[in-house]
């Protein structure tokens, strides 16, 4: 079991969809899971690419079928 508190702002990862960065804000709530191609994670040095933030807290790339 996780005693764990809500996840704040700074501690959040780097999400991407289609290659734009998004913020948990402005994340589509309507993805339609058909839509979804693939889902990866990288973090440490494999999220590098992303930034320095992405290397602390990692980035959630998504990619979509046709694109949003």
């Amino acid at each position: 079991m996780c005693s764990c508190g809500p996840v704040k702002p700074e501690d959040q990862p780097l999400i991407t969809v289609d290659g734009m960065a998004i913020s948990y804000d402005s994340l589509p709530r309507g993805i339609n899971p058909n839509m979804i191609q693939a889902i990866e994670v990288y973090r440490g040095k494999k999220a590098a690419r992303y930034g320095n933030k992405a290397v602390k807290n990692g980035v959630i790339v998504i990619t979509t079928k046709k694109g949003l």
